[in-house]
């Protein structure tokens, strides 16, 4: 029901609708991380071999949680503030003189 609602009436079979099927020429940039034991983890790999395969830059970091959204477990789960730092230095690299050159590419 949730599906048809945020759909509008939009195929669900359009390749749309998933960033494992559609085109991602053009995407700025991604950074995928990941816990070894999120039930999603086969999906980020997908994810990341499909946005290199259409010419994005992708980098895939694993962690070893077992849970997904780690990151929300920052204050106590040194895995999850080191994922925050990085993100945070992958953002910043983006956004450095350098990084925006390499992003245009």
């Amino acid at each position: 029901m949730r599906a048809r609602v945020i759909l509008a009436g939009h195929p669900l079979e359009d390749p749309v609708l998933s960033p494992l099927t559609t085109d991602l020429a053009g995407l700025p940039p991604m950074l995928i991380q990941v816990g070894t034991g999120d039930p999603f983890r086969i999906d980020s790999h997908k994810l990341a071999d499909h946005a290199r395969a259409c010419g994005v830059d992708a980098r895939l970091e694993l962690y070893p949680v077992a849970t997904h959204a780690f990151h929300i477990f920052w204050s106590f789960l040194p895995e999850a503030a080191d994922a925050l730092k990085q993100a945070g230095a992958f953002v910043r690299l983006l956004l450095s003189p350098a990084g925006r050159s390499a992003a245009q590419r």
